[in-house]
């Protein structure tokens, strides 16, 4: 990743990012089903859930490195990344249909 050292390289790679958001965007706008709406609450559960087990080990993994390695600052980002997956497990189990019951109204 290359060091951004002046003001005006930091303008252009902003420029240069937000072009390409844009055109992405203007691209799936041109797409003729995107307001297509997929019902998947399973498939939604069933790939988060086994995402965010392998996230939590590898943030066990790193902050027992930091806790070797004495390093404050990559436990702290262990904490983080634990934290991070905490609320990501709330969004997978609270998926329609998987833990709370779907609405019948």
């Amino acid at each position: 990743m290359m060091m951004l050292r002046s003001s005006r390289s930091l303008v252009i790679a902003m420029s240069i990012t937000t072009v390409v958001l844009l055109l992405g965007y203007a691209y799936l706008l041109t797409f003729p089903g995107h307001r297509v709406m997929w019902n998947l609450p399973s498939f939604h559960f069933y790939v988060i859930t086994p995402t965010l087990f392998m996230l939590a080990v590898s943030a066990v993994a790193v902050g027992w490195t930091g806790i070797r390695l004495r390093d404050m600052n990559v436990l702290m980002l262990a904490l983080a990344i634990l934290s991070l997956t905490g609320f990501f497990l709330i969004h997978g189990l609270s998926t329609l249909g998987s833990l709370l019951a779907i609405p019948t109204i």
